[in-house]
């Protein structure tokens, strides 16, 4: 049946319809890359020098599936530097090695956008809107939950954006439905507190320690929030 619609297509518009089925052809053969040269063009494009394959280091690792343990060894082998992150990997990983990098640049690959930088976040008393900010005090933290406000989050109208003043004596745990690039954007700008933590959407209770100056708080720490 397809076949003979194509027939027919052909011959009411034979120029026009074979040039764009030509043209079809040739752009499935330019992008029909195998997922090693996928990875190797875009390793090619990366806007550092060290990059961090997420899925290659987990094999080499010897880890099947990341566990907020695995950070001190990780970061211990890293050197702190200006780096891309590319792979699947719990968002808790990518804040991670994001402040362990810093204040050096980080990139992160996203599908849609190619390597992007997290946005410049700063801190002040008008956050901007593009966000519903929810701040709850704890005895020890500040639990800052930040969600869309909008269904979409435009990547290039969030490069400047305004989160929330906290108190910078108190650790920090943040969570909310984001893309990496804007939760890393978010850890980043508090990198001054004492702790960070980061909560996975598959483990809302529980905030992972991605960054400790507090004896109370290592590395790689689950805190209960509530």
């Amino acid at each position: 049946m397809l076949r003979g619609v194509i027939s027919k297509l052909e011959r009411q518009y034979p120029p026009d319809w074979v040039m764009v089925q030509k043209l079809a052809e040739r752009l499935q053969h330019l992008f029909a890359f195998k997922p090693e040269e996928l990875r190797e063009l875009l390793f090619q494009q990366a806007p550092t020098e060290l990059i961090i394959d997420l899925d290659q280091l987990a094999r080499a690792a010897g880890i099947a599936r990341w566990q907020p343990s695995d950070l001190p060894r990780l970061l211990a082998e890293i050197p702190p530097a200006a780096l891309s992150i590319y792979g699947r990997g719990p968002n808790w990983l990518y804040a991670a090695l994001a402040l362990h990098a810093a204040p050096q640049p980080v990139f992160l690959f996203d599908p849609r956008l190619g390597w992007v930088q997290p946005p410049v976040v700063e801190l002040g008393d008008q956050p901007s809107d593009a966000l519903q900010w929810t701040t709850t005090l704890n005895s020890s933290f500040t639990w800052l939950e930040a969600n869309p406000a909008q269904p979409h989050l435009d990547y290039d109208e969030l490069q400047h954006m305004i989160a929330p003043t906290l108190d910078p004596q108190r650790g920090v745990i943040l969570s909310g439905k984001l893309p990496l690039w804007l939760l890393v954007g978010l850890v980043l700008a508090y990198r001054q507190h004492p702790w960070l933590a980061v909560v996975q959407a598959q483990q809302y209770g529980n905030g992972i320690v991605v960054l400790s100056r507090d004896e109370q708080y290592r590395l790689g720490d689950v805190v209960r929030i509530g």
